[in-house]
């Protein structure tokens, strides 16, 4: 049978968990009448903190590498269409068509 500790427990249940006995054990010593002692309560919460990131790294730390095909990681490269040289383009085909000259144009008829 394996031994259950609490490097285990994922990171949000834990961090639910501390903050839970955060603030009930320093809403419980100021409802007892602690004062400013309860303060003091929070080794306990600080305490669970420690032994949480001790046990966390030491199973993750046996965990063998999980393994991922390094060619399959990568994704394809994505194609970079340049702004500028594409704005070339789109005048020079705008160009291709006839324009009248500004000093050929005929007057308005009156």
């Amino acid at each position: 049978m394996t031994r259950l500790t609490i490097g285990r427990l994922p990171y949000w249940a834990m961090a639910i968990l501390l903050a839970a006995l955060t603030f009930g054990v320093i809403y419980l010593g100021f409802r007892i009448g602690l004062g400013l002692y309860s303060f003091a309560l929070l080794l306990l919460p600080i305490g669970l903190a420690v032994w949480y990131m001790a046990e966390y790294s030491a199973t993750s730390a046996a965990a063998p590498p999980a393994a991922i095909d390094p060619a399959a990681s990568m994704p394809p490269p994505e194609t970079f269409d340049d702004p500028v040289i594409e704005a070339d383009l789109f005048d020079s085909l705008v160009e291709t068509e006839p324009r009248p000259e500004a000093g050929t144009q005929d007057p308005p008829a009156p």
